[in-house]
């Protein structure tokens, strides 16, 4: 694909920009041309060097009693499927949640968290 001058020039302005405002860009840029052009050394990882995350277990998706409706939200959705849906205790039941939206009122303080029923299929 070629590009018109003005375009160049435009894409050209926007790497500059990258550059100036983001410190890390300028060596991740010269990492993926090292990629694409195919110089890139391929090097085995030294998996001493790392760490393991034990993993995810379903107590993690309780959700905390006095949550924000965004933090509800963005618990919803961290803990999507495949993994166990986020979940509130009510009356010693728990409530699985899987699907929420956060709704912004121009006339409220705040925001609140709308909770739709499951449209799982029935069996």
């Amino acid at each position: 694909m070629l590009l018109t001058a003005e375009a160049t020039l435009v894409v050209g302005w926007l790497v500059l920009l990258m550059l100036m405002l983001w410190p890390g860009v300028s060596g991740w840029l010269r990492r993926c041309t090292v990629m694409l052009d195919g110089t890139a050394v391929e090097r085995p990882q030294d998996l001493s060097q790392g760490r393991y995350f034990g993993g995810r277990r379903p107590e993690d998706g309780r959700i905390p009693p006095h949550a924000s409706a965004r933090q509800i939200h963005d618990l919803v959705r961290a803990v999507a499927p495949p993994y166990p849906p986020a979940f509130a205790s009510f009356g010693g039941q728990r409530i699985f949640i899987e699907r929420t939206m956060v709704l912004l009122e121009p006339r409220s303080s705040g925001s609140h968290c709308a909770l739709a029923k499951s449209r799982s299929p029935e069996i």
